[in-house]
């Protein structure tokens, strides 16, 4: 995926995924056949590789029947919409781990099936560029909440709490699990850091100095626009802020 500009999803829902030799070699007749079975022996397929196999049997022996050629025309078209319709479940099987990204849900969906879902919380950045395709940029706002201790609990709390736009993460929730997190209560929100008193907010189980340091930099600059705003902003590190987070 290029990450600046972002693209939007392409229409087969990988980035840089050329179309694989034996999908054009499944569109000749009868021997078109003979390549979805070794496409499925490459993706290790079996359904593929029986489908395929009979197909190029059945058409081998009825293309010298004159009476059977519309049959043999029928297995042909059925061949090419099936080399086409599969070619992206054959990249998916067969292309390296962060080769090809996902650029939408039902491919997230798929890798999901194939590697399992990636835990956001214990993720290398690496990994999140690589395999789920996050822009840098990001990928090192996540990684500093790991190494500030924080856990995320849902694909809304990395855009809400880290400030990641939807448009890089939407599309990955059927790939993204989350590991154990602290312990929060259902009323926590880190947007209370922009509304409360110094004394609320030690009420919230904030350190007075921490409190005190939010409520002026809040009065001196205005509200804070995620909790890594908050930690470029005051220098209070994200683990401080935990039980208001």
């Amino acid at each position: 995926m290029s990450l600046t500009p972002y693209r939007p999803p392409a229409s087969d829902g990988l980035v840089s995924a050329p179309t694989p030799r034996w999908v054009w070699v499944a569109c000749i007749p009868v021997v078109g056949a003979a390549a979805i079975a070794f496409a499925g022996y490459r993706a290790n397929l079996k359904s593929w590789v029986i489908g395929g196999s009979l197909a190029f049997g059945v058409s081998f022996l009825a293309s010298g029947v004159s009476s059977l050629g519309p049959l043999v025309s029928l297995l042909w078209f059925g061949q090419i919409g099936f080399a086409w319709f599969n070619r992206q479940e054959f990249l998916l099987r067969t292309s390296p781990k962060g080769s090809l990204k996902p650029r939408d849900a039902q491919t997230a969906a798929r890798l999901a099936k194939i590697y399992g879902r990636a835990d956001i919380n214990n993720i290398s950045k690496d990994e999140m560029v690589g395999f789920l395709g996050i822009p840098i940029v990001y990928a090192n706002v996540i990684e500093e909440f790991h190494k500030e201790g924080f856990a995320f609990a849902d694909l809304e709390e990395l855009k809400d709490v880290a400030g990641i736009p939807g448009e890089y993460i939407d599309h990955l929730a059927p790939l993204l699990s989350y590991g154990v997190r602290y312990q929060q209560t259902l009323n926590t929100s880190w947007h209370r850091l922009n509304t409360l008193s110094s004394q609320e907010l030690v009420v919230c189980g904030l350190e007075p100095e921490v409190a005190q340091k939010i409520c002026q930099e809040r009065a001196l600059k205005g509200t804070f626009n995620s909790v890594l705003d908050v930690k470029a902003r005051t220098g209070i590190p994200i683990n401080a802020l935990r039980n208001i987070i």
